[in-house]
């Protein structure tokens, strides 16, 4: 496809997603088909991996019915967008149909994965089932680290796995999620990814987790490292431009997230309970949320500490993020606006 043919889809897309922010259409869905995995990774926003799951999670989670029928409920809706996580979406054994009967709804599936399952005979399967692509999470360029973040020695199936993907045809991405430990393997991250020529990003967002254990917050970069980051080679992976001063995202507007127990969140990134899928179909949790109807209400004023802020010009605010860190979807995270302040603090010194 050529530049010139690219322009005109991808405008199509941005009317796309436009439209269903203004009229309400979760175009773009997450659903956790599961909380299995075969990582264990440190920074996991779901549960401490470190320790069983949960028993509530685990006597809970959707069944096989339950997740074709929640599938078909977002084609009603108007979804095109559908993402398959986890966990590990790969350890559920029926993902195969989940994909076959989203395809067969017209949706364009991706998968969220960590890669390391994605052998030879697995990839041909979900190809010819027909996945649209894959978005790895990449944590490290050795076995060390993968078993100090993730407890498994599983660098080279998960980089092997992402090889079988994008040869076979499917469109690939890499997401390299920094850490405290890994930010001196950024470099040779991202040569990896440009050697196999595939598109990435740099995720350094770290949350507490959903089930209020703690821990996951020591992975996230210090200050000092971040500023490092924003000082080196790679630094417009961590600038902002937010001149428009924008704080509303599409959260429960064109966006929705579902969690592998049937709970509908405004986003899988702001685990708010907004309906459970058991006692209500998604369409009435959709249209009649009380948390979905309060989100969408949201007005500049309501973020007030946003309105005064010195530095929303250079803030990557999440509301989601910020809900989960402190309880306050329209608050101010520490973190978040100290990264905004070490963003201006080098613009202008650039500028100078």
């Amino acid at each position: 496809m050529s530049k010139k043919d690219l322009k005109p889809q991808t405008s199509l897309i941005t009317e796309s997603y436009k439209l269903a922010f203004e009229d309400y259409i979760p175009l773009n869905t997450t659903i956790e088909i599961t909380q299995n995995c075969n990582f264990r990774c440190d920074h996991c926003y779901n549960f401490d991996r470190s320790k069983e799951m949960p028993k509530e999670i685990k006597e809970n989670a959707l069944s096989d019915a339950e997740i074709l029928q929640t599938i078909k409920q977002l084609s009603d809706l108007g979804c095109l967008y559908l993402n398959l996580s986890g966990g590990e979406a790969l350890t559920h054994p029926a993902l195969l149909k989940f994909v076959e009967f989203a395809k067969s709804e017209h949706l364009h599936v991706r998968l969220k994965t960590n890669g390391s399952l994605l052998t030879t005979n697995m990839v041909e399967k979900l190809y010819h089932a027909g996945l649209d692509g894959l978005d790895l999470s990449l944590y490290g360029d050795n076995e060390k680290t993968y078993q100090e973040f993730t407890g498994s020695k599983l660098f080279k199936k998960s980089i092997e796995g992402l090889e079988r993907a994008k040869e076979i045809g499917l469109d690939t991405h890499m997401s390299i999620i920094l850490h405290r430990e890994n930010i001196d393997q950024l470099d040779s991250m991202i040569q990896l990814a440009e050697n196999l020529e595939i598109p990435y990003q740099a995720s350094y967002e770290v949350t507490k987790r959903y089930d209020d254990s703690t821990g996951s917050r020591e992975n996230e970069l210090t200050i000092e490292q971040f500023e490092t980051l924003l000082k080196g080679p790679h630094s417009h992976l961590f600038n902002t431009d937010n001149s428009d001063r924008a704080l509303q995202c599409s959260c429960a507007r064109s966006i929705c997230g579902i969690s592998s127990t049937g709970i509908v969140y405004p986003c899988i990134g702001a685990p708010i309970n907004s309906g459970d899928l058991r006692k209500q179909s998604l369409k009435d949790i959709w249209e009649n949320s009380s948390e979905f109807k309060k989100i969408r209400k949201l007005e500049e004023k309501d973020f007030m500490s946003c309105m005064e802020c010195d530095v929303i010009e250079y803030c990557s605010r999440s509301s989601g993020s910020i809900y989960i860190n402190t309880g306050d979807y329209t608050g101010c995270d520490q973190s978040i606006y100290e990264q905004a302040k070490s963003r201006k603090k080098f613009s202008l010194a650039s500028s100078d």
